[in-house]
């Protein structure tokens, strides 16, 4: 796959200049500004797989407030009447942290060696007379079930064939930020029916497999589930005897410590997805409606690391933490896990005026305490969807490269998350969108909170000109109790966009 995209975009602009060109081309370019205040840790963006532990990405840091920069641009050229090129470089979330310049949170030298900067690079070939083919080859940002499954950046290809109200699409992609392929693919297809302009029923299935460094932060987070878990119940045991309590966390401590030392996790997981969804404009209303279930299942298996370090680790810390570890390596011996899961992702929107539309959402994702074998939480490979944006990750930049692989919701509780949104167009070129509503886990977590807050979104578009766009957005979370601590997170943003010819 290194060798043969370069050399298919040579050889397809070769064969396309052969003929008279009819270059048609558009060049995009952003700049993004933000002040993020109690933001979550940025480095868990760097996850090569999806994981159960999504502290680092919902739980604010509190006091801590950054200035945050991006960059990008993207050319489209339509090279042939069958053959277009597309391209795209971007600078990542870029900010200054302890006195050293990090983009998508890690130092800058890294994501500029890893990735080159280049977010997509490829071709798309279509048959001239009617359409009916298409190919396309190359690395850019796609999306497999509205976001519900995944929304990011690949290296792969696929091919579509089209009817007049049907096409279908298989394809097969490598997720990460690189310009090499690792590990298995994405195996994708996609089949939409269109009866007429108003209405798209689209069903899809998605298959990979996780393991080696994809699989490694899953394995991770489910060992330690069940150290936290362990300590719980005897944190319940021992309630009201606060000496006790404050060694068994000291000792809990070292137990997790101990196992990200010296045990070496190792996972192989077949996920599946299957979804639909139904899209329909309907007398001015705009409805939504999907769904997914998500399966499969796979083995987990914990290796001793037998290093000089661990030794000495082992012989300092108390009896009970060795008789722990050794017991988890037991218990972990070619163990199954069966996965089972469901997501729903509805919205409607209505024309009330000429400048006013209303409408609502509602997210569910399930999710699960993780205390047994069966895996209930909407495992999703990297997604998004364009709803409260700093819970999903949406607003002015859901187009960043980079956004974190999670599992529904903290910890893998899952969401639900109803909400109310609003589009006020004052005068032409123009908008204010508004939204707003509460967000709950799927499942409690171990203090009985279920709402994770209540956000609040505005953005606010113009465009004075067709090759200017001035957007800003400021959005807030108010923490609820889920959290220990009761911070607002918010952030404030400001893009301006530029469009040639």
């Amino acid at each position: 796959m290194r060798c043969s995209i370069p050399l298919l975009l040579c050889g397809a602009f070769a064969t396309a200049h052969a003929e008279p060109p009819d270059l048609r081309w558009t060049l995009t370019s952003t700049v993004l500004g933000l002040v993020e205040r109690n933001r979550p840790d940025a480095e868990v963006a760097l996850a090569d797989g999806p994981g159960l532990d999504t502290k680092g990405y919902l739980s604010p840091r509190l006091d801590d407030e950054a200035v945050l920069f991006y960059a990008g641009a993207g050319l489209d050229a339509q090279v042939s009447n069958w053959l277009s090129a597309f391209a795209a470089f971007d600078t990542g979330l870029m900010g200054e942290r302890d006195g050293e310049w990090r983009s998508n949170g890690r130092p800058m030298e890294d994501e500029v060696r890893d990735t080159w900067l280049l977010r997509s690079l490829g071709i798309e070939l279509l048959e001239p007379d009617e359409g009916r083919f298409g190919l396309t080859l190359g690395k850019q940002r796609i999306s497999i079930g509205q976001g519900l499954i995944f929304d990011e950046y690949a290296l792969g290809g696929e091919a579509t064939v089209s009817g007049e109200v049907f096409s279908a699409t298989a394809g097969a992609w490598w997720p990460g930020r690189g310009i090499e392929p690792s590990g298995w693919p994405m195996l994708t297809a996609t089949a939409r029916w269109q009866p007429d302009p108003f209405t798209t029923l689209s069903v899809y299935g998605l298959w990979t497999r996780l393991d080696g460094e994809r699989g490694e932060q899953l394995a991770h987070d489910v060992v330690d589930r069940r150290l936290l878990a362990r300590q719980r119940e005897l944190e319940r045991q021992i309630a009201g005897l606060p000496l006790a309590e404050l060694l068994l966390r000291e000792q809990a401590e070292q137990a997790l410590a101990l196992v990200d030392l010296c045990v070496d996790p190792n996972v192989v997981l077949d996920p599946w997805w299957l979804g639909t969804r139904l899209d329909m404009l309907l007398d001015g209303h705009v409805i939504g409606l999907g769904a997914a279930l998500g399966g499969g299942g796979g083995t987990i298996d914990l290796d001793r690391r037998h290093t000089a370090e661990c030794a000495a680790r082992e012989e300092i810390v108390p009896d009970r933490l060795r008789d722990l570890l050794d017991g988890l390596l037991g218990r972990f011996d070619d163990r199954e896990i069966d996965l089972s899961s469901f997501a729903i992702d509805a919205y409607w929107r209505a024309h009330i005026r000429d400048w006013l539309y209303l409408g609502a959402y509602f997210v569910w994702m399930s999710g699960d305490d993780i205390s047994d074998d069966d895996f209930d939480v909407f495992l999703a490979i990297a997604p998004f969807l364009p709803r409260p944006a700093l819970f999903f990750g949406s607003g002015l930049g859901s187009g960043l490269a980079g956004r974190a692989a999670n599992a529904a919701g903290y910890e893998a509780r899952g969401v639900i998350a109803p909400g109310l949104t609003a589009l006020v167009v004052p005068v032409d070129e123009a908008e204010i969108n508004l939204s707003a509503g509460p967000i709950f886990s799927d499942v409690e977590n171990q203090n009985g909170g279920r709402r994770y807050g209540d956000e609040l979104d505005v953005r606010v578009a113009w465009r004075p000109d067709p090759r200017l766009r001035l957007s800003g957005e400021m959005a807030a979370l108010l923490l609820g109790d889920f959290f220990a601590d009761r911070a607002v997170w918010w952030r404030a943003s400001l893009s301006i966009d530029g469009f040639l010819p």
